[in-house]
Protein backbone atom coordinates (compact mmCIF):
# COMPACT_ATOMS: atom_id res chain seq x y z
CA UNK A 1 0.00 0.00 0.00
CA UNK A 2 1.21 3.39 -1.00
CA UNK A 3 1.49 6.12 2.00
CA UNK A 4 -0.91 8.59 1.81
CA UNK A 5 1.76 11.78 1.35
CA UNK A 6 2.31 10.44 -2.11
CA UNK A 7 -0.93 10.18 -3.15
CA UNK A 8 -1.25 13.78 -1.84
CA UNK A 9 2.25 15.12 -3.20
CA UNK A 10 1.32 13.24 -6.94
CA UNK A 11 -2.24 15.34 -7.34
CA UNK A 12 -1.99 17.66 -5.16
CA UNK A 13 1.66 18.91 -5.47
CA UNK A 14 2.83 22.50 -6.09
CA UNK A 15 6.29 22.86 -7.58
CA UNK A 16 8.74 24.60 -6.36
CA UNK A 17 12.15 25.53 -7.55
CA UNK A 18 15.61 24.63 -5.41
CA UNK A 19 18.44 26.90 -5.60
CA UNK A 20 21.84 25.52 -5.09
CA UNK A 21 24.73 27.66 -4.63
CA UNK A 22 28.42 27.84 -3.22
CA UNK A 23 29.80 30.47 -1.03
CA UNK A 24 33.01 32.08 -2.46
CA UNK A 25 35.37 34.30 -0.18
CA UNK A 26 35.95 37.63 -1.65
CA UNK A 27 38.29 38.60 1.36
CA UNK A 28 40.31 35.54 2.82
CA UNK A 29 41.61 38.55 5.66
CA UNK A 30 38.15 39.93 6.97
CA UNK A 31 36.20 36.71 5.68
CA UNK A 32 33.61 37.93 3.92
CA UNK A 33 31.73 35.37 1.44
CA UNK A 34 29.16 35.85 -1.02
CA UNK A 35 26.94 32.97 -2.45
CA UNK A 36 26.44 32.48 -6.01
CA UNK A 37 23.65 30.99 -7.51
CA UNK A 38 24.48 27.55 -9.77
CA UNK A 39 21.45 25.83 -10.69
CA UNK A 40 17.89 25.50 -9.71
CA UNK A 41 15.93 21.70 -8.73
CA UNK A 42 12.39 21.44 -9.23
CA UNK A 43 10.37 19.55 -6.71
CA UNK A 44 6.98 18.71 -6.17
CA UNK A 45 6.16 19.11 -2.01
CA UNK A 46 2.93 19.92 -0.59
CA UNK A 47 2.36 23.39 0.38
CA UNK A 48 0.57 26.01 2.67
CA UNK A 49 0.29 29.56 3.98
CA UNK A 50 1.02 30.21 7.58
CA UNK A 51 -1.42 33.09 9.37
CA UNK A 52 0.83 35.61 11.41
CA UNK A 53 -0.26 34.20 14.75
CA UNK A 54 0.81 31.08 14.08
CA UNK A 55 4.16 32.24 12.68
CA UNK A 56 4.58 34.08 15.44
CA UNK A 57 4.06 30.79 17.52
CA UNK A 58 6.32 28.59 15.20
CA UNK A 59 8.82 31.08 14.94
CA UNK A 60 9.83 33.00 17.70
CA UNK A 61 11.67 36.40 17.11
CA UNK A 62 11.54 36.25 13.45
CA UNK A 63 9.50 39.38 11.39
CA UNK A 64 8.15 38.03 8.07
CA UNK A 65 5.59 39.09 5.85
CA UNK A 66 4.69 35.62 4.22
CA UNK A 67 5.37 32.21 5.61
CA UNK A 68 4.83 28.77 4.20
CA UNK A 69 4.62 25.74 5.59
CA UNK A 70 6.31 22.75 3.39
CA UNK A 71 5.69 19.17 3.55
CA UNK A 72 8.53 17.14 1.27
CA UNK A 73 9.87 13.54 1.20
CA UNK A 74 12.83 12.78 3.28
CA UNK A 75 15.33 11.73 0.65
CA UNK A 76 15.57 16.22 -0.56
CA UNK A 77 16.98 17.01 2.99
CA UNK A 78 20.06 17.28 1.95
CA UNK A 79 19.08 19.16 -1.27
CA UNK A 80 17.51 21.50 0.79
CA UNK A 81 19.82 22.13 3.61
CA UNK A 82 22.31 23.00 0.31
CA UNK A 83 19.83 25.86 -0.76
CA UNK A 84 20.35 29.26 -0.71
CA UNK A 85 17.47 30.29 -1.84
CA UNK A 86 13.56 28.81 -2.41
CA UNK A 87 11.14 29.95 -5.69
CA UNK A 88 7.93 29.57 -5.44
CA UNK A 89 5.12 30.83 -8.01
CA UNK A 90 8.05 33.40 -9.25
CA UNK A 91 8.73 35.03 -5.63
CA UNK A 92 12.12 34.11 -3.47
CA UNK A 93 11.90 32.21 0.32
CA UNK A 94 14.25 31.12 2.68
CA UNK A 95 14.44 28.48 4.91
CA UNK A 96 13.97 28.90 8.71
CA UNK A 97 17.67 28.62 10.36
CA UNK A 98 18.33 28.98 14.18
CA UNK A 99 21.68 28.70 15.03
CA UNK A 100 22.33 28.46 11.74
CA UNK A 101 21.19 24.84 10.57
CA UNK A 102 17.93 24.69 8.99
CA UNK A 103 15.16 23.34 10.95
CA UNK A 104 13.33 20.51 10.03
CA UNK A 105 10.34 18.33 11.89
CA UNK A 106 9.94 14.91 11.19
CA UNK A 107 6.73 13.66 9.99
CA UNK A 108 5.85 9.66 10.07
CA UNK A 109 5.00 8.25 6.91
CA UNK A 110 3.29 4.86 6.54
CA UNK A 111 6.11 1.85 6.20
CA UNK A 112 9.83 3.39 6.35
CA UNK A 113 8.48 6.33 4.14
CA UNK A 114 8.93 9.27 6.13
CA UNK A 115 8.53 13.18 5.33
CA UNK A 116 9.67 16.43 6.75
CA UNK A 117 8.29 19.22 7.45
CA UNK A 118 9.54 22.89 6.79
CA UNK A 119 9.02 26.92 7.54
CA UNK A 120 9.85 28.83 4.71
CA UNK A 121 9.69 32.86 4.60
CA UNK A 122 9.68 35.76 2.45
CA UNK A 123 11.32 39.21 4.45
CA UNK A 124 9.30 41.42 1.59
CA UNK A 125 6.94 43.95 3.15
Amino acid sequence: MRPLYDDVIQKQGRWIRIYVGKREIQDPIEKNTISVNTVFVPIKVIIEDLTTTQAQYKMPGLKVSKVKDVILEYRHKALFEQSTQIEYEGEMYAGWKDNGKLQFREEPGVGCTAYLRLYIYSQKA
